[in-house]
C-alpha cells in the first residue's frame, strides 16, 4: 500500500479541513433528504385508504356489508384492541364483523357440505365463537342440516336496523324462508331481535402468515328471540 504525505503542514491541513468539510456537507445532505421522506410520508398518511373485507365465498347468500372503507391508515394498532389509536376505524370493522356472523349463523341454503363447512367445527361460525357460545349453538346443527336437506328450503336474512352500546349491540332481522317445491310462493318472513357481545383475543401476529380471524373478533354472548 502506498501512501502519499506532504511535507507541507499547511497542505496537509488544508485537506484535513477539505475532508472534514466533505463529510459534514454528505451528512448534512444525507439528513435533509431523510426529513424530507418523513415529512412526506407523515403528510401521505392521512389520504391513505385500508379496506377491511370479509371474504363471503361460499359462506354467505346474501352481501351484508361484507367490507367496509377504513379511513386514515394508523401508524400502529389497527389489530391491536388495546390501542387507543384509531377507535372509529376498528368500530366500523366490528360493526362488518356482527353483520357477517348474522347472517352466516341464521341463513342457509339445501346444501350440506358448504353449510357443515360453516357450521361445524372450524368453521365461520365456531372461529368467531367463545367456546360456550359455540357449545350452544352446535346442540341444533344435526337438526339444522337435517331439515334444510329434506325439505330444501333456503334461508336468508336481512338486517332491518343495527345498534351497539359499548360491545352490545342489538339488530332487528327479518328472516326469510324460501321452499324450493314451490318457487312461486312468497317466502315466509319472520321478525327476529338478535343480541350480541363481541370481544377481542389478544392474537401475536407473524409476518407473511395467513389468518382467518386477525382482528381477533369473538361473539361471547350471543340471544336470540321472535319480535312479536
Amino acid at each position: 500500500m502506498i501512501f502519499f504525505l506532504f511535507k507541507n503542514s499547511k497542505i496537509r491541513g488544508s485537506i484535513a479541513v477539505f475532508l472534514a468539510k466533505f463529510w459534514m456537507t454528505l451528512a448534512a445532505i444525507s439528513i435533509t433528504i431523510n426529513l424530507i421522506i418523513v415529512l412526506t410520508l407523515v403528510q401521505m398518511a392521512p389520504k391513505l385508504k385500508m379496506i377491511a373485507q370479509v371474504l363471503p365465498s361460499s359462506e354467505t347468500t346474501v352481501n351484508t356489508s361484507s367490507h367496509i372503507q377504513v379511513d386514515t391508515l394508523p401508524v400502529r394498532g389497527l389489530l391491536d384492541s388495546t390501542s387507543d389509536i384509531n377507535k372509529s376505524n376498528r368500530a366500523l370493522i366490528d360493526e362488518m364483523l356482527v353483520r357477517y356472523y348474522i347472517d352466516a349463523r341464521l341463513s342457509s341454503f339445501a346444501d350440506e357440505f358448504e353449510m357443515r363447512a360453516r357450521w361445524d367445527a372450524g368453521g365461520t361460525i365456531h372461529r368467531l365463537s367463545s367456546p360456550g357460545v359455540y357449545r350452544e349453538f352446535s346442540k341444533d346443527i344435526r337438526e339444522k342440516l337435517k331439515t334444510i336437506k329434506n325439505q330444501r328450503t333456503t334461508v336468508s336474512v336481512h338486517i332491518d336496523s343495527l345498534s351497539n352500546l359499548g360491545n352490545t349491540y342489538t339488530a332487528e332481522v327479518d328472516v326469510y324462508v324460501h321452499s324450493s317445491f314451490e318457487p312461486n310462493e312468497k317466502p315466509k318472513v319472520q321478525r327476529r331481535v338478535v343480541t350480541m357481545q363481541i370481544g377481542h383475543r389478544n392474537n401475536i401476529h407473524r409476518y407473511n402468515k395467513f389468518e382467518s380471524n386477525p382482528f381477533g373478533f369473538y361473539v361471547g354472548v350471543y340471544k336470540e328471540r321472535v319480535k312479536k
